[in-house]
């Protein structure tokens, strides 16, 4: 589960709040993806992280999810 912020219809913001993940795989993914989703209107141009693809699948599914309430 997670929280995104959103300015001019681009994320600018990202916490995760739950997850149920490897900490090792979630922490690689984490940090990738938040540095490639900021900026961004959707996680179209994210990709999965090399060596964390199912915690980067629940990361991106995540913000989708979020993206989907706030629009």
């Amino acid at each position: 589960k997670v929280n995104i912020a959103v300015e001019g219809g681009k994320i600018s913001g990202l916490q995760v709040v739950e997850h149920g993940e490897s900490e090792d795989f979630f922490e690689t993914a984490i940090d990738e993806i938040s540095r490639d989703i900021i900026g961004k209107e959707s996680t179209e141009e994210v990709d999965v992280v090399s060596g964390a693809t199912l915690s980067s699948k629940g990361i991106i599914e995540a913000i989708n999810s979020a993206l989907k309430t706030i629009k």
